[in-house]
This record gives C-alpha cells, sequence and structure tokens, in this order.
C-alpha cells in the first residue's frame, strides 16, 4: 500500500496572515484617563502618579510570541500534535483507521515468518538473512528458487505492505517455474535500523549480491520488480554506479510515483502536510524524474489508472 491519502475536507494551503501596518513617526501620547481608586473615594489619576517605566525583558519576550508570524509556527506545532493524540485517543474503529489511511500512526508491517507465506508454497520457499556489508544490517527475505532457465523477480515492496502482501504474485510466479526473493524493508518488521533512502539502496544491493554469490544466480536471469514505494527503492538503486553495472536484463515498476515531493502535494499524504506546515529546504528524497535518466536497463511500468493512492499519470 502507498501513502494514504488525505479526505479533500482537509486544508491544502497554509493560510496568509497579513503583518500589522505600522504608522510613520513616534507613536501619539495618551493621556491617563479614568478614576483611581482612594481610601474615601476617588479622584482623576495625573502623570505624577504614573509608576516609573523600567525595561521589562521576560514581559518583553513573551509578547514576542505572540506576534503573528511565532502564532503562525505554533499553530502549525499544535496541528502535529493533535494529529498524533488523535491516534492515541481512537484506539480502534473507522476513525481509527482513516488516520492510519493518512499515515498519521506510521504504521508498519509486523515481522514476516514463513507462517505467512502461501501454504502451498511454503515446501519450495527458504527463509534467508542477508547482510548489508556497510552498516551490518541483517535483512529476513524469502527465496523462492526457480525451474531451470526461468527468471527470478527480485520484489521490492511499499511503505506499508508486509511481505504477504505478494502472496498473489508468488503465485503466479511459482505456476510459470520462475522464481522470486521477497526481502522486509529497512525500518520494517524485524530491522533494527533506520529508514533512509541511501540504506535501502544498499540493502538492495546487498540482496542482489545474495542472489548472484550466494545463490548461484546469473544477473541475466534476475528482473527487479519495485511496487510503489519499492519502484522508488529500485530506480534509485539502478541508478548508482553500482547498479549501472549490473547486467538485469530489465527492471519492472508497478504502482510508483514520480517524486515525493508530487506525492505529498498530489496526495496530500501527512508527510505531504508535515511539510507544508514544517517547510525544510532542498528536496524530500526517491526523486524518480532525475533518477530514472540514469538507468541504464529497460524499464517496464505498470500503473491501474483506478489507483486511489498514487495517481496514474506518475508513470507517464
Amino acid at each position: 500500500m502507498s501513502i494514504g491519502a488525505l479526505p479533500n475536507a482537509y486544508p491544502t494551503a497554509p493560510t496568509a496572515y497579513a503583518s500589522p501596518r505600522r504608522l510613520a513617526g513616534p507613536p501619539p501620547a495618551v493621556a491617563p484617563v479614568g478614576p483611581a481608586l482612594a481610601f474615601g473615594g476617588t479622584r482623576a489619576s495625573t502623570a505624577d502618579d504614573a509608576p516609573p517605566s523600567r525595561p521589562n525583558a521576560p514581559l518583553a519576550r513573551l509578547c514576542a510570541l505572540f506576534k503573528p508570524e511565532s502564532l503562525e509556527a505554533m499553530g502549525r506545532l499544535a496541528l502535529i500534535w493533535s494529529f498524533s493524540l488523535l491516534h492515541r485517543l481512537i484506539p480502534f474503529g473507522p476513525f481509527r483507521r482513516t488516520l492510519e489511511a493518512m499515515n498519521v500512526s506510521g504504521a508498519r508491517p509486523k515481522p514476516a515468518s514463513l507462517a505467512d507465506a502461501p501454504p502451498e508454497l511454503r515446501a519450495r520457499i527458504q527463509e534467508a538473512w542477508i547482510t548489508e556489508p556497510k552498516d551490518k544490517h541483517r535483512i529476513y527475505a524469502w527465496y523462492m528458487p526457480p525451474k531451470p532457465g526461468q527468471p527470478t523477480f527480485l520484489v521490492t515492496n511499499g511503505r506499508q505492505s508486509g511481505m504477504a502482501n505478494f502472496n498473489g504474485l508468488l503465485s503466479e510466479i511459482a505456476k510459470r517455474d520462475g522464481g522470486a526473493l521477497v526481502y522486509e524493508l529497512r525500518g520494517y518488521g524485524h530491522s533494527k535500523k533506520a529508514f533512509s533512502e541511501l540504506g535501502t539502496q544498499r540493502d538492495f544491493d546487498a540482496v542482489a549480491d545474495f542472489l548472484v554469490k550466494d545463490r548461484g544466480l546469473r544477473e541475466e536471469d534476475v528482473i527487479p520488480f519495485g511496487w510503489s514505494l519499492g519502484g522508488g527503492i529500485t530506480v534509485g538503486a539502478l541508478a548508482t554506479t553500482g547498479g549501472q553495472g549490473r547486467r538485469f536484463p530489465m527492471a519492472v515498476l508497478a504502482s510508483t510515483f514520480s517524486t515525493m515531493n508530487d506525492m505529498g502535494e498530489v496526495v496530500k499524504s501527512f508527510a505531504g502536510l508535515a511539510d507544508w506546515m514544517m517547510p525544510r529546504s532542498g528536496d524530500l528524497p526517491f526523486n524518480s524524474l532525475d533518477a530514472i535518466k540514469k538507468v541504464r536497463q529497460p524499464l517496464l511500468i505498470l500503473h491501474g489508472q483506478d489507483d486511489a493512492q498514487v495517481p496514474w499519470r506518475m508513470s507517464k
């Protein structure tokens, strides 16, 4: 599953706050007005009654918080915290599912096991642990060997797609005597490492090396298959110097996106909303539009026009 979309009722652009107009020249003098309370009655206050002016630094700092630009920043933070609080206060039901679709929860697929694989394929599927050599990240994977002369698909899944989400794909590949390897993304399931674009590219390389060096497959018989976020990971990995040198016959990208910036704006995901509320310098990661120009392998791009998560025009 790719990044969820916000309902249309949510705002798509920040409110513009106008700064207060300032008058030229010094402020006009204001005479004291009104009665002053005194023992035995009231009397009019005079200038002599005004206390001497003294600088009050703490009070000045407090007043600075109520400037329009400060209030806007505080409002943005409050909106982020309110989403997080709502998720904790609603443990079940349609509201919880709506929040998860908006990607507020940051939910991750649970660690996979062989029991999650299709029952008819469990005897054929092998569990594997693959170590990424740079930071020693251990990657959990399922490997289904191919029949002689058939290709093997290197499957990289999406953001909220567990390995079991590809059981249907594995069954179809098995019917055609093909092979497949599906693995957990960094930061998902069994993984103890934080998710990052560079880390996912290194994991892709480690999995590809596993197929060639540990399982004895030829690179010419391996076809990378990237689904949704996995498509961005696949393109990014193939665009690197190491990826360009691999002899894959082709790669398949399914239901993937053009750039993460486009996803934030078009789908209005929580990641995009947070990026609006907390502006940062530079672009978000996974810019497939730039990376795809460096890919040397032929690409097959698949996308359904009824995709409610990632607009199909991003694959054009």
